[in-house]
């Protein structure tokens, strides 16, 4: 049996690209190396994404659920209680994860056990180091690009170790995934617009809804199916409304298999504020779908491996002249399809895992 690790994260549930990683990473890890691996889910656990799961895969939810207000009051336990209840009071685990900004961070950091490693992973770059002592206090802090990690150095000197780590994808299960058949839900035409991600202000839904208003007004012809579900649930619907964007915008909400609907859309759109390393953003390449992306962590470092798509400035007339110019000359879809079928190997998790395996040294 190999080493003992566990994964601590805020929610484990389908359209949570923190979850997604975790269970990749999981996955490989039990299969590949013969790790003992255990996912902790703190709040939500969506018991069906267990067939993504590999039996292998010990998953232990401490609450599974959530309600308003439950993390605010989670934070305010003391660190060694937040330990106790996320990894248990003995020593189990070779190696222990916060692998979420959060209550899981704080966790894994207030140990006292010389005999476990703690890390600390970080999938959206933390701009004003508010968990600065917690990077401080970890053994290794892991961020989810290299140019976070050079940046996180950088910014907290005394830091003991920051590396990087792209997230490996399954990318047999995805591809395998998105095969099932489906009616596309928009019989819309031009251009298909894809995205998937939290309803979560971070992701910038509101200004990507507001862009397509702009665009429907001066004429242009496209679709955007959203998939996911989140606290803004209700604004961005009434939003929607408002605009009059529903015969152009359809959301889908939580979908236990995204990849089906995914891989029959034209062009996946990230209009987040901020990200570490877009997991959705790496699906999509692996299914052959170009992605726009605004400058958010990781999204330079995407688009290279890629070798097409486009990067905009991280605002919203960045982002409205990225879109325009897709539709502006169509034709480029299918240039950048055609180089995704070479570079999409990039993010398989055969090329990716050589790092995994490295930074948790199995």
């Amino acid at each position: 049996m190999g080493k003992k690790i566990c994964f601590a994260f805020n929610h484990l549930q389908y359209s949570d690209g923190v979850a997604r990683a975790a269970l990749s990473m999981a996955n490989i890890l039990a299969e590949e190396k013969g790790c003992d691996v255990t996912l902790r889910p703190i709040f939500i656990f969506d018991p069906e994404i267990k067939k993504m799961i590999s039996p292998k895969v010990k998953i232990k939810p401490l609450f599974g659920f959530w309600i308003r207000g439950m993390v605010s009051l989670f934070w305010k336990l003391p660190g060694k209680l937040m330990h106790a209840l996320v990894f248990g009071t003995k020593h189990e685990y070779d190696v222990e994860v916060g692998f979420q900004h959060g209550p899981a961070t704080v966790a894994v950091v207030s140990s006292n056990d010389i005999y476990t490693q703690h890390y600390v992973w970080i999938h959206t770059y933390d701009d004003s180091l508010f968990m600065r002592n917690q990077y401080v206090k970890a053994d290794k802090v892991v961020c989810v690009s290299k140019g976070a990690s050079i940046k996180l150095k950088n910014d907290i000197p005394e830091i003991k170790c920051s590396d990087y780590c792209y997230n490996p994808i399954d990318e047999k299960s995805i591809i395998d995934r998105s095969r099932e058949e489906v009616k596309y839900p928009s019989v819309h035409k031009g251009i298909k617009f894809m995205t998937v991600g939290r309803l979560s202000e971070e992701k910038g839904y509101h200004r990507l809804i507001s862009i397509l208003s702009r665009l429907k007004e001066e004429g242009y012809d496209f679709s955007l199916v959203i998939i996911g579900d989140g606290p803004q649930r209700e604004k961005l619907l009434k939003l929607n409304d408002e605009l009059k964007m529903n015969d152009r915008v359809t959301f889908l909400l939580e979908q236990k298999n995204p990849f089906k609907y995914v891989s029959k859309s034209d062009v996946f759109v990230c209009s987040s504020f901020s990200e570490g390393y877009s997991t959705a953003c790496t699906e999509s390449c692996i299914l052959n779908i170009p992605v726009i992306t605004t400058s958010v962590g990781g999204a330079e470092e995407i688009i290279n491996d890629a070798g097409c798509g486009v990067m905009c400035d991280n605002s919203e007339e960045g982002l409205y002249y990225a879109i325009k110019s897709v539709l502006d000359n169509p034709k480029i879809v299918s240039e950048w399809k055609n180089t995704l079928e070479s570079t999409k190997k990039n993010f398989f998790a055969s090329e990716r895992v050589k790092r995994l395996y490295r930074v948790l040294d199995v």
